[in-house]
């Protein structure tokens, strides 16, 4: 392998040597790049802008709808596009962004390994404050030493970390607010009585672009990589082969409870193994992890040939679609039960209109609008072990894929239900799972919070929604020598929805005794050795 040093490089800014480094990497296939340990600046004039006109609410409270979409332009601080056969050395290195961008972008990449790179923010795509001041209907907050603090900024979510617990103990939003001194903001909508002298965390966006993209890519590895802060996702990955995170810390920096405003990881239509190993999870304002493919609505149909979309915005801003030769599976909209697979002959992906005209290999239903189709060849295996979750807004592992091990984690004081199964029609995120084992891990007082748990479930819930959630989808399901202790939650586990479930010699605590575990609409169920109390 050929072995160079960013030294060898030459720019004005950190930005231009950077990027100097990365047309050499295009160029030279098989190139070990190893980058001197210090910070270095992402800056971009009009990605600075954009988090300036967001902080002045130029683009109102809800900046989501502005920003994360197709058409959307935004700025991206290193594009590894096309690379190939490349190892990037840096530890010790902090990408220090300046403004809103996606900072590392690996679209149609084959075989590249990152290790020891951090990436965090000049300004923080949140601000952080303490509160200092209630009444009846509002909450002062004190943002001392932080910049561009005015009432215009968005409010769209406010976390309070409480400061003995030092873990999330209230979520609120505010959109009336006033500013009533320098560095003082008054939130309408919620008294903080109880939390005075609490630090409250705001967010100004939830999704705009990740920290990392990786599309269109294979044989991805992330290696001791940590995410400090991200205006949105960490890792988005869609339509890529072949990813492993191993020693990936999505984290606050030192000081801040916060990470990432929304998913630590996400990441869709995906193929072969994606694995995380030895990973940290910690005050992002999402899962941990969401892994699907998307089901697709038929929008026209004659006999074989059909106009497919995904109606709800794909993570990554990319049109989902198809390829040749892969399985479609037809699902009942109502009950996502599914019905029949199908044969990809052909597929014209369709960009400007988001849209995709896909020939079947055999006719589909006349009544084809009371279906779904989904790609499941575009399911990867999941393997999600030896991994650490814990402080942060939802769920930890969201499962809507096939052949799963979630093995050996530690799951502590997250808001919501720790491991979700499930397929969500509402979302347009599925499918239904199989093949799922969950063993030796440890839940502690997830749920707590509540913000995402899923049926009063702190420790471990499967179920579908849809408008006729009735059905036994899920197939074969081994829940096995877990620890779970869930004291607020009325259970420890919920199974729902599956044909093929066994609940063994796991210990188990929830707030009702006797309803550690619940079953509903499941078959060919084993529950036996498990200690609950």
């Amino acid at each position: 392998m050929n072995i160079i040093s960013l030294n060898e490089f030459h720019g004005n800014s950190d930005v231009e040597l950077l990027r100097n480094a990365i047309k050499y990497l295009k160029e030279n296939p098989g190139t070990q790049l190893t980058i001197p340990p210090r910070k270095y600046v992402l800056y971009d004039e009009d990605a600075h802008k954009l988090q300036q006109n967001i902080m002045n609410g130029e683009l109102g409270n809800n900046t989501e709808t502005i920003v994360f979409n197709k058409d959307f332009k935004y700025k991206i601080g290193l594009d590894f596009s096309g690379v190939s056969y490349a190892t990037i050395e840096a530890y010790g290195v902090t990408l220090m962004v300046d403004g809103f961008m996606e900072p590392i972008s690996l679209q149609n990449c084959d075989n590249i390994i990152v290790k020891g790179l951090t990436i965090d923010h000049v300004r923080k795509p949140y601000s952080k404050g303490k509160i200092v001041d209630f009444g009846t209907d509002h909450t002062d907050i004190s943002f001392e030493g932080q910049t561009c603090i005015t009432e215009r900024m968005p409010s769209e979510r406010i976390s309070i970390i409480g400061r003995e617990s030092k873990y999330i103990e209230k979520i609120f939003s505010s959109k009336e607010k006033i500013q009533i001194s320098k560095n003082i903001i008054r939130f309408y909508g919620f008294s903080a009585k109880g939390h005075m002298g609490d630090e409250a965390y705001v967010w100004h966006t939830y999704h705009f672009r990740p920290a990392i993209l990786i599309y269109e890519s294979k044989d991805i590895k992330l290696i001791d990589v940590t995410i400090n802060s991200q205006p949105g996702m960490g890792i988005v990955g869609h339509r890529s082969h072949n990813i492993l995170l191993k020693g990936l810390k999505v984290v606050p920096s030192i000081g801040e409870k916060m990470s990432t405003n929304t998913d630590a990881t996400h990441f869709t239509s995906c193929t072969g193994l994606l694995r995380f190993d030895g990973c940290h999870f910690e005050g992002q304002g999402d899962d941990s992890t969401n892994v699907h493919v998307y089901y697709h609505t038929i929008i026209k149909c004659k006999k074989n040939v059909c106009i497919t979309a995904v109606q709800t915005p794909t993570h990554g801003a990319k049109l989902d679609y198809p390829n040749v030769g892969d399985i479609l599976e037809l699902s009942n909209r109502k009950d996502l039960i599914p019905v029949e697979n199908y044969e990809v002959i052909s597929v014209k992906p369709d960009f400007e209109n988001w849209c995709c005209e896909i020939e079947l290999d055999r006719n589909l239903p006349v009544d084809f609008e009371a279906y779904y189709l989904a790609d499941t060849t575009t399911l990867p295996a999941l393997e999600f072990v030896n991994c650490f979750v814990r402080n942060h807004l939802a769920r930890g592992v969201l499962v809507k894929t096939r052949n799963v091990l979630i093995d050996n984690c530690m799951f502590e004081y997250n808001t919501g239900t720790a491991i979700h199964v499930a397929a969500e029609a509402s979302w347009h995120e599925g499918v239904t799972t199989k093949n799922l084992v969950i063993r030796n891990n440890r839940i502690i007082g997830s749920g707590n919070q509540g913000y995402g748990e899923i049926f009063d479930t702190g420790g471990i819930c499967i179920n579908i929604l849809s408008v006729n959630p009735i059905s036994s989808v899920h197939k074969n399901i081994l829940i096995e020598n877990n620890i779970i202790d869930c004291e607020n939650s009325k259970h420890a586990i919920f199974a729902g929805n599956v044909d093929g479930l066994k609940i063994v010699n796991n210990s188990l605590r929830s707030a009702r005794e006797g309803n550690e575990i619940e079953t509903t609409y499941c078959q060919n169920v084993v529950i036996e050795n498990n200690i609950t109390g």
